[in-house]
């Protein structure tokens, strides 16, 4: 597998949320792999490894026809799953876990030409990320 593809996998399955914007996921594989990663060789990376990684985009849809420049900036910036379960899962909080997974398995599984269904998606991951910090902590 392609080196920047395993930091994105380790990425993944030791933050504490299900899935990543991809601006946040370049990020942290940019410090961990390889500081000249910009935005175009790790969306190759992720496309080519679509059995591990789910890009969903939940502004797709007519509602993008208004401002170019805002659907443009946002289209660049979908979110980012793994579609496996993250090995190790060594979570001290059992409920946590089960909401971190529940929240990964349900991107995992939903129809992502349905912008409403990525829409339902993307509000629960934001309101799973406003948990007080100390299940974010666990998690």
């Amino acid at each position: 597998m392609d080196p920047i593809a395993q930091h994105a996998v380790q990425v993944l399955e030791m933050h504490p949320h299900p899935a990543l914007r991809f601006s946040e996921l370049l990020h942290l594989v940019a410090e961990r792999a390889d500081r000249s990663l910009d935005a175009p060789r790790l969306r190759g990376v992720l496309e080519r490894h679509a059995q591990l990684f789910r890009m969903l985009d939940p502004l797709r849809g007519p509602w993008r026809v208004g401002d170019p420049r805002r659907a443009r900036r946002h289209a660049d910036d979908p979110w980012v799953l793994l579609t496996r379960d993250p090995a190790g899962g060594g979570h001290p909080d059992p409920t946590c876990l089960v909401l971190r997974e529940s929240m990964r398995w349900y991107g995992w599984k939903l129809d992502a030409a349905s912008p409403s269904a990525v829409q339902r998606w993307a509000a629960a991951a934001l309101r799973s990320r406003a948990l007080p910090p100390r299940w974010r902590r666990a998690a």
